[in-house]
């Protein structure tokens, strides 16, 4: 009996502890590697692999700097960089001397704006542009009449003056030479009858001083008769 009740005691103490065990659900750590699961009978877990079965370590994702390149997520940062130095110079240029903004709509408002303005502009050169090219082919047809109308007056010019150096060597040569009366025909109109002269009343012309014979020969010989003189201019009493 004391066998048994010893033997008893045994087993209920035995299954004392086995209900605490697997009640308590204890689990050993083995920080000794030496320690073999054979002697153990199972796989004792380690503190080791306590760290590295954690699912959190799992699931944390790696910093961007430290990712291969190559990948997805390296390939997404170098775009994004990429595209901000694009907006940093966009900045610069709509407005250089600042610092660049922060805000990509209102970066590509300004742009956008800017851009709309450069194009007014660009369209009002183009018009000036095109009013300059016809005032340039209205000045180049005014020119070109010019320089006709100034080749047609030298033309002229050259016939007139043709014209007037054979109207003058013509004229040269049809033209007589100067009157000079022949003596022979100049002492009878110096030497007039004395008697008419006495008759008249009047003084016989000194022969020394002939008149002028050039303009003699224009006056008509009814004019030259002074027979008739008394009778129509009586002498003054």
């Amino acid at each position: 009996m004391s066998c048994a009740g010893q033997a008893g005691g045994w087993l209920l103490d035995y299954a004392l502890v086995e209900e605490e065990i697997q009640g308590s659900e204890f689990i050993y750590m083995v920080d000794d590697p030496a320690v073999s699961s054979v002697i153990l009978g199972f796989d004792a877990p380690r503190k080791e692999d306590g760290v590295q079965d954690n699912p959190g370590a799992k699931k944390r994702s790696r910093p961007e700097s430290s990712a291969p390149p190559g990948t997805k997520a390296c390939r997404e940062k170098l775009r994004r960089d990429r595209l901000n130095e694009r907006f940093n110079e966009l900045c610069a240029i709509l407005e250089p001397g600042k610092p660049p903004k922060a805000d990509k709509v209102a970066i590509l408002s300004d742009a956008a704006r800017l851009l709309n303005q450069l194009q007014g502009e660009a369209q009002k050169l183009k018009q000036s542009n095109e009013s300059l090219q016809e005032s340039i082919k209205s000045l180049k047809a005014e020119k070109s009449e010019l320089r006709d109308e100034k080749t047609r007056l030298k033309a002229e010019k050259e016939r007139l003056e043709q014209m007037l150096k054979g109207v003058v060597s013509h004229a040269a040569v049809a033209a007589p030479g100067p009157f000079v009366p022949h003596p022979a025909a100049v002492a009878p109109s110096f030497h007039h009858h004395p008697a008419a002269f006495a008759q008249a009343g009047k003084f016989v012309p000194y022969p020394s001083y002939p008149p002028p014979a050039a303009f003699w020969q224009w006056i008509p010989p009814t004019s030259l008769d002074t027979t008739k003189d008394p009778a129509h201019w009586p002498p003054v009493a």
